[in-house]
């Protein structure tokens, strides 16, 4: 379930297998399912830590398609609002309607998402590493057989 964290219909249902071509429909079908809804109930009581939130924003800042900007944009006929909702705008930082009637699009940068993704397992594995080597020393502590079985050095 945390792999659908943050992530549109589309990108959850692909990543739970589905079709790239279907993927909407089939991950709007989803969402509409009750054994769907009690699960993201259940899901969201366990909840998610905010490390885990902010790695998936950045994993979707850095990876995420912007197919659907582009549609919306590039169309010649705006899309409806059925459409629209459906849509993945998330790396999407800045809109401005500009003189003349076009739109300006700004997306976050996925260079710095990437480097902070980056920054981030970094943290986690010099994080894991202290733990495990604490961990370690604990065992020792309280291992008999290990204190005191080197003779003192003179």
């Amino acid at each position: 379930m945390l792999c659908a964290a943050g992530k549109s219909p589309k990108e959850a249902a692909i990543g739970a297998g589905f079709p790239p071509e279907t993927a909407e429909a089939d991950g709007l079908k989803l969402l509409g399912l009750r054994s769907t809804k009690k699960l993201v109930r259940r899901f969201a009581q366990n909840g998610i830590t905010a490390e885990e939130k902010v790695r998936a924003g950045l994993d979707r800042l850095a990876f995420g398609e912007v197919n659907d900007v582009m549609e919306a944009v590039l169309s010649e006929d705006p899309p409806g609002l059925h459409r629209l909702l459906a849509m993945n705008f998330f790396n999407i930082s800045e809109v401005k309607k500009v003189k003349g009637g076009g739109l300006e699009v700004k997306f976050f940068d996925r260079q710095k998402a990437m480097e902070k993704l980056l920054e981030l397992y970094d943290s986690c594995e010099r994080s894991d590493a202290a733990k495990e080597f604490f961990s370690g020393l604990s065992r020792e502590a309280d291992d008999p057989d290990e204190q005191n079985s080197d003779p003192p050095e003179t």
